[in-house]
């Protein structure tokens, strides 16, 4: 309905400005960077200021949302236009940028990178040490103080190419300090023009019309109504569009959303017969363990049972430990006492049996032959001890000596075996064996003691070193 209003609308306009609908805003403009915001009025104007007056130079003080400059941007870009394009955001007293100004700045960098350069601080002091080329087209936007924009219109005065356009968008604002008061000062004198929609967009020549001048600009600057009406139906057609583009979205949304709603709604019955059957499935296993649960409390009666008797078992063999201690007290006591006794502990034997008279004579008699032995025949000196001094072993039985004691068993090589097969992440050891004209007997020793090693994992690398022997 919207698209038929615009139709209706350009139906209605005078023969002479019909010759204005082959404008290049009009053919194949649709704004890439869109937001909706107050400067969506002249979005088409500002296009064509690029595709027809083709600026070398474009200044835009004051950022705001970034839909005015990137238009500038697109129109360079899709008509052609050899010109650069400097967007200046004024920043705050604390030096912070906002969200705006850094998104945008990030979107100008990724596609508008050959075009567009962004510069932050105070306008006016920017412009003071502007040393680039003269500036073809100047639009002031995002500023509310009439003061700032007159201090601002002073320092870039100079830097204004002869056939420059000044433009200020929000001559329409009231304030106290109304934008709209510096701008009738700066246009006092000069050809201007503006156009009312949204803030308000005022249009200034900086030097007046030329010979030269563009029949569009002097159209522009002149027969204002025209053009007028024409980008205003221009801008409640990209208006338009953009709400037609956006109630297609929110309505694939919206059927997104229906098909996702019958997608559930279909499968309730199926989830509730399986949510159905989990429950027949859990008091199943709740009849099955229940006679578990039972045991188990069984289990832990006879548990707690095991436990108190390992306490009274702790504390019997403390008691016993403590008998211990005592009995070896006494033990002590009585080797004391012994040693003490003068009849060398005697005393602490029990009573002796008595031996017959007889037998105590041949014992007596016995003992009477050896002790005279013991007199009249001398010990034997005592033979010293040969010392015999180990044998000297040869350096292969040495080697075998000390294998013996220090290699590990065959016991012990399975475990080694064992534990190096249970390495999740076992790395290779690599082998770099050079060789020159070795033995066959020594080569195939050296290979069969490395293969005969617990670990598995290895590889040899023979290296050979200009030998004429082949192995």
């Amino acid at each position: 309905m919207a698209q038929l209003a615009v139709a209706i609308k350009f139906a209605l306009v005078s023969e002479p400005a019909k010759s204005l609908l082959e404008l290049p805003s009009l053919r194949d403009f649709v704004p890439k960077f869109y937001l909706g915001g107050p400067i969506r009025f002249h979005l088409p104007l500002l296009y064509d200021l690029v595709a027809i007056e083709r600026p070398t130079n474009i200044v835009a003080l004051g950022f705001d949302e970034g839909e005015a400059f990137f238009t500038l941007c697109q129109a360079a870009r899709e008509q052609k236009v050899d010109v650069r394009c400097t967007a200046i955001h004024r920043e705050t007293s604390t030096g912070s940028d906002d969200e705006a100004w850094k998104k945008g700045r990030a979107y100008g960098e990724e596609f508008y990178a050959e075009v567009a350069q962004f510069l932050a601080g105070d306008a006016a002091e920017l412009g003071v040490q502007w040393s680039n080329d003269k500036v073809d087209l100047l639009l002031i936007d995002d500023c509310d103080s009439g003061s700032v924009i007159e201090r601002e219109l002073e320092v870039w005065q100079s830097k204004l190419a002869p056939n420059a356009l000044v433009l200020l968008h929000g001559i329409e604002l009231e304030r106290s300090d109304a934008p709209k008061a510096a701008w009738s000062k700066f246009i006092s004198r000069r050809v201007h023009t503006q156009f009312p929609g949204g803030l308000g967009l005022g249009i200034g020549s900086w030097r007046g019309l030329r010979k030269n001048s563009s029949d569009w600009r002097k159209r522009l600057l002149t027969k204002k109504s025209e053009l007028r009406q024409i980008y205003q139906l221009a801008a409640e057609k990209i208006d338009a569009q953009a709400r037609v583009a956006q109630l297609t979205r929110e309505k694939a949304v919206l059927e997104a959303q229906q098909i996702w709603l019958d997608f559930m709604l279909a499968d309730r019955w199926k989830a509730q017969e399986i949510m159905d059957h989990q429950a027949r499935v859990v008091r199943d296993l709740e009849a099955k363990f229940e006679p578990l649960q039972r045991d188990r409390q069984k289990a832990q009666l006879v548990m707690d049972a095991q436990a108190d008797q390992l306490k009274q078992f702790g504390s019997l063999i403390a008691e016993l430990d403590k008998v211990k201690g005592q009995l070896a007290e006494q033990k002590r006591i009585l080797k004391m006492a012994k040693a003490a006794c003068k009849k060398k502990g005697r005393c602490f034997e029990g009573p002796r049996e008595r031996r017959p008279v007889a037998e105590r004579i041949a014992r007596e008699l016995g003992r009477g032959k050896r002790n005279l032995r013991k007199l009249w025949v001398p010990e034997p000196p005592p033979v010293p001890e040969k010392k015999t001094e180990p044998r000297a072993l040869k350096p292969a039985e040495r080697y075998q000596s000390w294998i013996a004691e220090n290699e590990p068993d065959s016991s012990a090589l399975d475990r080694q075996r064992d534990v190096a097969r249970s390495w999740a992440d076992s790395p290779k050891i690599s082998l770099l064996v050079p060789v020159f004209n070795p033995s066959l007997q020594f080569l195939e020793e050296m290979l069969a003691s490395v293969a005969g090693q617990t670990y598995q994992n290895w590889e040899i690398n023979r290296i050979k070193s200009l030998s004429p022997f082949h192995c």
